[in-house]
């Protein structure tokens, strides 16, 4: 099997450090290569006057600056990983999509808040276009308050699965993800509160899809997944994502609200 290419986005805050660790130990566990990105996003201005920006700023004195700290952030904790930095012109959102689209990126690593481009809301602009526009996996932190590390090792995996046929492939990564990581793996289904569907018939599409045990869970989507997360004390979820266009599946309107109110890092895939 070929190795991963991560692609860690960086806007060189503290905020951001605090998940370095993380990439940095799933680059490790997986023999994965990683490409730590840093967009280089002017100010509106610039764009509007090109001529009068430039006579005011010196950008390629930016851009070597920029350089440096792409250079030197972290290189304890990616210490004997095969690391490319990469410095590239445009908004942080659609520059991170886009070199994951034409660089074959296979999954994407990155905070869900940090520093200008990098929001405290999570969804607000980087995050949210990530999400939207990778077709890769992408891994988010937990999105607390707290400034804290998130865990780099954990024992249990919690994979929700809606069942549909994008099912095989989120259960096959939460697989990899659960052998590679030495973890137990466990499903979870909700059903609508007042749905047609049924316990029953939601064990039995289960069962003929895939075999072994399920949870099933009745209510709001992501409040009852975040539920069992945090009830199995599970160090990760797995979701359903995909690119995010036309018509979205049940559960997949709910990858925003899950990624927000999860206790543990999420894969959405």
């Amino acid at each position: 099997m070929p190795a991963l290419h991560v692609l860690f986005p960086v806007d060189f805050s503290p905020h951001c450090s605090l998940v370095t660790n993380v990439v940095a130990a799933f680059a490790r566990r997986f023999g994965a290569e990683v490409t730590i990105l840093h967009a280089l996003d002017l100010p509106p201005g610039a764009y509007a006057d090109w001529i009068a920006f430039m006579n005011l700023v010196d950008l390629d004195s930016i851009k070597a600056h920029m350089r440096r700290q792409l250079e030197w952030f972290g290189r304890e904790q990616f210490a004997g990983v095969n690391v490319n930095r990469v410095l590239v012109d445009g908004t942080a959102g659609p520059a991170i999509a886009e070199y994951a689209k034409l660089r074959g990126v296979d999954v994407v690593m990155m905070p869900t808040r940090g520093l200008n481009k990098f929001r405290e809301l999570l969804l607000g602009s980087v995050t949210a276009h990530v999400l939207h526009e990778a077709e890769c996996p992408v891994w988010t932190e937990p999105h607390s308050a707290m400034e804290t590390e998130p865990a780099a090792e954990f024992r249990k995996v919690l994979c929700a699965v809606d069942l549909s046929q994008s099912t095989e492939g989120v259960l096959g990564w939460a697989k990899r993800l659960a052998e590679g990581y030495g973890a137990a793996l466990r499903a979870v289904h909700v059903l609508d509160k007042g749905g047609a569907e049924t316990e029953v018939s939601a064990r039995l599409r289960w069962s003929a899809f895939a075999g072994g045990d399920i949870e099933i869970r009745t209510g709001n989507v992501s409040d009852e997944i975040c539920a069992a997360a945090k009830q199995h004390g599970s160090g990760l979820v797995v979701i359903g994502r995909g690119a995010i266009r036309g018509r979205l599946g049940r559960f997949r309107g709910h990858a925003q609200a899950i990624i927000r109110k999860s206790p543990c890092a999420v894969w959405s895939v």
